[in-house]
Order: structure tokens, then sequence, then C-alpha cells
């Protein structure tokens, strides 16, 4: 894949989005303004498509989540290769308008599970989302249910080290919950939370879809890797909550080959 960063982040008021920043005249960084610079990002994909190379959208805003699939559109009208799986991560702020077009435009949306809850008073810190895009946009953000809806493609990220939590099963548990662990202030958009079967669709055979790898891996099927894990629990029907801190891996399989067992002791 060729990553392609579209804007930065909302902390820092550098996403670039359709609506100012709160008590600002600022939308952000649009890395790609101006028509000169938007056609030279349009080529650049296009040759990336003919190439069979895949893009990667970084893209935050609202705003830029538009010029990424505009730009796509255009690599789809353009390029004589339309077997590639561009795909976009992040997606914090997303448009109506846009929802249906990951799908139109076959267009992976990668998403941070993990990042779907808000932030509170309760864990200590300071709600820097809300503070620069108010309390509307905050509560809107990462409406990952919503391209499920709409037939898109998606896959599971961390986005660790750049996202602060690396382990799987919480960042599923909060794209069940849409809230930290038990802490209700933290909720954002319930309707935006995976069921049990969603969460884990998207962390194996959408991440092997993603990676143009589902004939090989991404489920358990004969003739695929044997790259497993074991949990404790039986995710398909546990509740949410007992993903984390109470579901563990007992066992990691490796082409058939355990590689990984859980200490007795700290079971």
């Amino acid at each position: 894949d060729v990553k392609i960063f579209m804007d930065g982040i909302v902390e820092s008021e550098t996403a670039y989005l359709s609506e100012l920043y709160e008590e600002t005249d600022y939308c952000g960084a649009d890395r790609w303004g101006g028509t000169e610079s938007m056609q030279r990002l349009c080529d650049a994909v296009t040759l990336c498509n003919d190439l069979g190379l895949n893009a990667h959208f970084h893209a935050i805003g609202d705003a830029a989540v538009t010029k990424a699939l505009d730009t796509v559109a255009y690599a789809r009208e353009h390029s004589t290769n339309q077997a590639v799986r561009n795909c976009m991560t992040h997606i914090q702020l997303l448009q109506d308008a846009d929802v249906q077009r990951f799908a139109d435009l076959d267009v992976y949306a990668v998403c941070d599970l993990g990042w779907g809850a808000s932030v509170s008073e309760e864990l200590g810190m300071r709600n820097i989302e809300e503070l620069n895009v108010g309390t509307e946009r905050n509560q809107s953000m990462y409406r990952y249910h919503d391209l499920l809806n709409a037939n898109a493609k998606v896959s599971f990220a961390t986005d660790f080290p750049a996202g602060p939590i690396n382990n799987p099963l919480l960042c599923m548990q909060i794209g069940m919950t849409r809230q930290f662990v038990g802490l209700a202030s933290t909720t954002r958009d319930a309707a935006q939370a995976y069921s049990n079967i969603e969460s884990l669709d998207a962390i194996s055979i959408g991440g092997a879809r993603q990676l143009g790898l589902a004939d090989v891996t991404g489920s358990l099927e004969v003739g695929k890797y044997a790259d497993f894990v074991v949990v404790d629990h039986n995710l398909v029907v546990a509740d949410p909550a007992e993903f984390y801190p109470g579901a563990s891996i007992l066992y990691t399989y490796s082409a058939g080959e355990k590689v990984y067992e859980r200490n007795p002791v700290m079971q």
C-alpha cells in the first residue's frame, strides 16, 4: 500500500473539517489544497492503482474524507486497474453524503474500534476533542456502524503505537459498548456499536480481505494458514463486558504450531 496523509488530527486542530473549529476561523490543515495540488494527488493515486498498488488514506476530518473519496472516484474512472483495494483509516468525522460512497467506490473502511468511546473527567483527562469541535460533533464521531449499514467493507485496526490501546479484546469491547469499561460518562453514540459477530468479523476476515489475503487467512477453513488464538471465553455470545479484562488468550498457534501458552499460575 501507499500511505497518503490527507490531514492531521482533531486534538491539534489539524484535522481538515467542513466546519470551523470552536471559537476559531480555521478548518484545519488541507494537505492537498488548491486545484493543482488535488490534481497531482488524483494522478498519483491513479498511477499507483495502475501499478497494482493500493492507496491507504489517513483521513480524520470530514472534509479530508470527502477529498479522499473524490480522489478514489477519479482513479476509478481513469485507472486501467480496477482490481485494487484502496482503503481509508480513522474516518473520525463523516458527512451523511459520504457514507454510501465507501460502498459505491469499494473503499475499505479501516476502523479504530478502540477510539469509539469519548473522554470524561472520570478518566482524569480533558476532552480535547470536545473542546475543539463542540459536543455535537464529538458525539457524532466514528460512525462505523453507519458504514456497515451502507454495506461498506470494514476491517479493524488499533493504530498502535499512535493509538494508546494495543489490546484487541479491549478495542473490541469499546467498539461494542462505545464507552470505556463501565464508564457511562464516556459513551459516544451508542447506535454505532458493533455486535460480537461484527467486531470479530472486522478483526479477522475483514482484515484479511483488506490485505488481499482472504484466500489464505482470516477464517478457520481447510487449506488456510492455521494461525489463530484460543480464548477462555466464547466471544461469539459473551457479554461485551467480559471481553476485557475478563477474557484471556490461552494459546496462540502459528502455522499449526503452538507458539504461546499462558502460564497456569496467571490464569
